[in-house]
């Protein structure tokens, strides 16, 4: 699998150091001992993709709140404008979206 005596070519931090210490020398011991990493990783996760650690319903909740202040601005917009007809659609709009998010 990798060699007990691979170094890192920048910090040359060997591996059994690495693996007592619990920590790299460098920023170029990632790409040393990636095979290190992957193999680990493996063994104590389910992938080796991050995926974030905020809840999903969360997102959503900070997604539709972004969407509502670009309504909010385009809605004042309107009104400047006289355009109304625009405006009572995007108001009925912010109205859906502030449900959506109530808890």
């Amino acid at each position: 699998m990798f060699k007990q005596d691979k170094q890192c070519g920048f910090c040359c931090l060997p591996i059994p150091d690495f693996k007592g210490a619990g920590a790299f020398g460098c920023a170029n011991c990632y790409t040393a001992f990636s095979d290190l990493l992957n193999a680990q990783t493996q063994q104590c996760q389910k992938g080796s993709v991050h995926r974030g650690r905020a809840p999903v319903s969360w997102l959503k909740k900070r997604i539709i709140e972004s969407d509502l202040r670009k309504i909010e601005k385009d809605y004042i917009r309107c009104l400047a404008e006289q355009n109304y007809e625009k405006a009572d659609y995007l108001k009925k709009m912010m109205y859906k979206l502030r449900v959506a998010i109530l808890p």
